[in-house]
Order: structure tokens, then sequence, then C-alpha cells
């Protein structure tokens, strides 16, 4: 998972019979830990409401709840109802679509054919909330995976990252193209068609901490798993530009930054006689890396990938 995606939320409502009886195994566990005798006394206030609520939420019908939301969204080419109106939809199916079996039913139901004009409403509160159920549907998912692929929802998603007004609306559509190409074959070679790697060396340099943390975190992720895109992002410049990405002040992309360099010298011989160019002066920027990070264990995965570096380009 994305680690720019891992925030505090609150735990959401048990949709199932699995989720019931891992929350009442937790609360049981807990419950256990504070007890050293059997506890056979009736069921204290707290605990009842938690279980009734558990058991009630299993009459939750999702199927109809996707259904009604996306009938509402139907009419968003018109615009007849309040931004809010359809806000509160897309909503109600982020609330559920994180679930793959919720997800797949909302292709099902017909769900996809509302994101197009989603994509093109004049309102950010909406395409950025569309843009992130498109990447909860893909996350892990082929069979919505490649719904987005054959309906050429990458294109709509580079052009938003490229050229979308709105930062929130880059962040969420970068996550979605994100999750829609890595551990996809198809998914990659479309967006290499797509020439994609230019929206990922713009959202490497935005001034959005969360924008820039995903695309470190999805170049490294490609450049780890599918060498076969050495050649390509190398002739694009992105050694270069990884480079003075380190010159910042370190923060949370810089270890993906790193890593991904460290991939490109050693798989390309055109990367590494980049990063030995003296104007670069990279070996000076690796040396006050692990100089300035090297007791600081949040950093130690960077200075790690640095020292390597040195040995390679000194």
């Amino acid at each position: 998972m994305d680690p720019s995606d891992q925030e505090p939320s609150e735990p959401r409502q048990p949709r199932n019979f699995q989720d019931v009886l891992r929350y009442a195994i937790e609360a049981g566990n807990n419950a256990q830990t504070q007890r050293t005798e059997p506890d056979i006394s009736p069921l204290d206030p707290e605990r009842r409401q938690f279980l009734e609520q558990a058991i009630q939420s299993l009459t939750v019908d999702t199927v109809r709840i996707l259904s009604a939301a996306i009938e509402t969204l139907k009419s968003l080419s018109k615009d007849t109802l309040a931004p809010e109106t359809y806000q509160d939809a897309l909503d109600e199916i982020a609330d559920h679509v994180d679930n793959i079996d919720a997800a797949n039913d909302f292709v099902k139901l017909g769900g996809f054919t509302i994101i197009d004009s989603c994509l093109h409403s004049q309102h950010p509160g909406i395409r950025w909330r569309i843009a992130d159920i498109i990447a909860q549907c893909t996350q892990n998912n082929p069979f919505c995976q490649n719904h987005a692929l054959n309906l050429r929802l990458l294109e709509q998603l580079i052009t938003m990252v490229d050229k979308d007004p709105d930062e929130q609306c880059k962040t969420k559509a970068f996550f979605a193209i994100s999750n829609i190409v890595r551990d996809s074959a198809v998914g990659l070679k479309e967006f290499m068609r797509l020439n994609g790697f230019s929206a990922v060396k713009k959202a490497l340099v935005s001034n959005t901490d969360k924008l820039r943390m995903k695309a470190s975190f999805f170049f490294n992720s490609v450049v780890s798993n599918q060498p076969t895109v050495t050649w390509d992002v190398v002739s694009m410049g992105f050694p270069e530009l990884l480079v003075s990405q380190l010159q910042l002040p370190p923060g949370p992309s810089h270890e993906f930054n790193a890593s991904s360099l460290l991939l490109l010298v050693q798989n390309s011989k055109e990367a590494l006689a980049t990063c030995k160019k003296p104007d670069l002066k990279l070996v000076e920027i690796l040396n006050r890396i692990i100089d300035d990070q090297k007791t600081d264990d949040t950093y130690s995965e960077l200075v790690e990938s640095c020292k390597q570096l040195l040995v390679l380009v000194r």
C-alpha cells in the first residue's frame, strides 16, 4: 500500500459475518487481557450495544445503497441537483468499495458509467471523490483494473494530474493511476503508450507533499518490479531529476527517490555515466545526506541507499 494513504480513520461498521466475527474476537481478546479469572457476568451495556450494532449492520443492503447512489449521479450530466447531493452520493459509494466484493458489485451495477461526467465536473469536490473511488476499486483488483483500462480511464486521469487546477484532484488522480498500473502488465503498457511518465516527472516536483510522495512511491514500485522500463525513464532524464530531488531537505519521498536512483544506476550504464558527471555533484550530495542523517533511524533506509550509490558513482 502507498504509505501516503495510511491515515488514521474511524473503524468502519462491520458489513458481513466475517467482520462481526473478527470484531467479536478482538473485543474478547481485549477483555481477556484485562482479567485473570473467568467472567460469567451478564454483558455490560457497552459490549451489548457493540454486538447489537454489529448484528444490525449485517442487514445493510450494499447493492441497494450503491444502486441508489449511481442513480443520483446519473443526473450529474444535467447538473440538476446541488453539488453537495452528488458529493454525498460519492461518499456513500466510497464507504463501501474498499471491499473487493462491493467494488465488483459497483462495476456490475453500471457504476463506471458515471465516471466520465464526474471527472469532467466543474466541482473539484466531485472530481477528487470519483478519482478516489476509482483508486479504491482498482487497488489489488484485476477485475476493476481491466474495466478501468477498457474505458480508457488512464488517459483522463493522466490529463487530470497534468492540468487539473485543484491539488487534491491531482493527488487522488495519481492515486488512481498508481492502482491501475501497478502489478498490471497491460496497465503499464497502456501507461507508457500514453507517455504517463511525463506526468510522473511533474508530480515529483509538485509543491504538494502528498502528490510528491505518491509519485516517488509509484516510480520506485515500477522500476523495482518492471526493470524493462529502465531505458525509457533514463532517456527521459529521471536520473538527473532524482538527483535534484535529493538536494532538497530530507522528507518522506527521499527514501524512494534514493532507492529508485540506485536501481537505475545498477541497471543502466547510461544512468551510471550520467550520475558520475561532476556538474551533478552527486558524491557531495550523498556524503551530506549520510553525514546529516546517520544518527536518525527515520532515514536508515535512505542512508543505506546513499551508501550503495556512493560506492558506484564516486
